[in-house]
């Protein structure tokens, strides 16, 4: 008997998650306080000195600017510009002075974010204020500086004063106030990292403190307002238009807080105390070693964890490693775990799938901005049989 065989057309479809790493902008560089690039224009972006990147953000007109100590750098078309800030060395520039382009001055500046118009908003970390950067025109007109809240200027090399009211612009105070972030209202959220609270101040300079009390630190979960407690809240961003979600390193968890109730809860890793570690599994199975930098793409929550960037998805009660090696430090290209990090700090993305994070190890050659591209779920290997 002869038999047939009968060929049957199988579609068989595959797909998977990448992540593309990849050395965006600065030389590495393992001395910042002697190596550090003060040329203010025209510099070749891959060629340039950061000295301790921190923050990042990027204005509606796609240019990115970075925080470093003591000046604020912008990235765009290939080079790297000092746009406002004493282009001195790190440990030469500080002050506290209102005024254009580097005329002004900063002490240790860090988390930033622009407004819808362009203007940046910058924790001014060590003058205890949040400074504004009138928004970017041309190269050929610097950038004002002005003090949207905290301390009034006391002029060079004064600093700002710390402390822990609210109020309406320079009558509020903070204490070294690390990340900051903006929601679709225009108003700001700062992590206000010594106070151990998350501050909110509204388009027109009014602040206001949603969670946490000052100058008490805890790690009280599930409450709300003032009997919140945070161990040193640092990174921040808009989770959805209702919620932030807060790194507290310290506590080493992922906090959330409702923007209108000031209602606090703990997203991943321990929800009291602090047990430092690596760890992926269920949201409360997972452990932190320091979050810091963190963004929210597609609903997935991306963590700077020293060196690797973790991926929270509540949805399905995961923490994976999504890229880097947590055994292993070093400025290596590459996909995934297979790519290699320093220490890092503010992160940003473009809304367009790609990630920029700040590095900024001491113990390493370090002092670069990575990229890390999310590439989407698509097939990946398309045959028939």
């Amino acid at each position: 008997m002869r038999k047939f065989l009968l060929l049957t057309t199988l579609l068989a479809v595959f797909t998977c998650y990448g992540q593309t790493v990849s050395t965006f902008a600065g030389k590495p560089n393992g001395d910042p306080t002697n190596n550090y690039t003060s040329q203010t224009s025209n510099v070749d972006k891959d060629s340039t000195f950061f000295a301790y990147p921190n923050g990042i953000c990027i204005d509606p007109s796609g240019k990115i600017f970075v925080t470093e100590r003591n000046k604020i750098r912008m990235l765009t078309g290939g080079f790297a510009y000092i746009r406002a800030g004493n282009p001195g060395g790190p440990t030469l520039s500080e002050g506290y002075s209102n005024a254009s382009g580097t005329q002004a001055s900063f002490r240790n500046p860090s988390g930033m974010v622009s407004n819808s118009n362009g203007d940046l908003f910058v924790c001014d970390v060590e003058n205890h204020c949040i400074r504004k950067v009138a928004k970017f025109v041309n190269t050929s007109n610097p950038q004002a500086v002005t003090t949207f809240a905290g301390a009034a200027p006391s002029g060079f090399p004064g600093s700002g004063t710390s402390g822990t009211s609210d109020g309406t612009a320079t009558a509020a105070r903070f204490n070294q106030p690390q990340g900051i972030t903006i929601d679709g209202d225009g108003n700001f959220y700062v992590a206000d990292y010594l106070n151990f609270t998350i501050r909110k101040i509204t388009p027109s300079g009014v602040v206001t403190t949603i969670a946490g009390k000052a100058e008490v630190e805890g790690t009280t979960d599930n409450s709300s307002g003032s009997m919140a407690r945070f161990g040193g809240p640092w990174g921040i961003a808009m989770l959805d238009s209702a919620n932030l979600v807060v790194t507290d390193p310290w506590n080493t968890n992922i906090r959330k807080v409702n923007i209108s109730t000031g209602a606090t809860s703990t997203i991943a890793g321990p929800s009291s105390g602090s047990n430092s570690q690596h760890k992926d599994g269920s949201l409360t199975e997972a452990r932190f070693r320091s979050p810091k930098g963190v963004v929210v793409i597609s609903g997935i929550i991306y963590v700077a964890d020293v060196n690797t960037i973790r991926a929270i998805d509540i949805a399905n009660n995961t923490v994976t490693t999504f890229a880097g090696d947590k055994d292993n430090y070093g400025i290596t290209d590459g996909e995934g775990t297979a790519a290699k990090f320093t220490e890092m700090d503010g992160m940003v993305t473009d809304g367009k799938g790609n990630m920029y994070v700040c590095e900024n190890s001491g113990l390493v050659s370090s002092h670069v901005i990575r990229k890390i591209t999310v590439n989407s779920l698509e097939p990946s290997v398309d045959f028939t049989v």
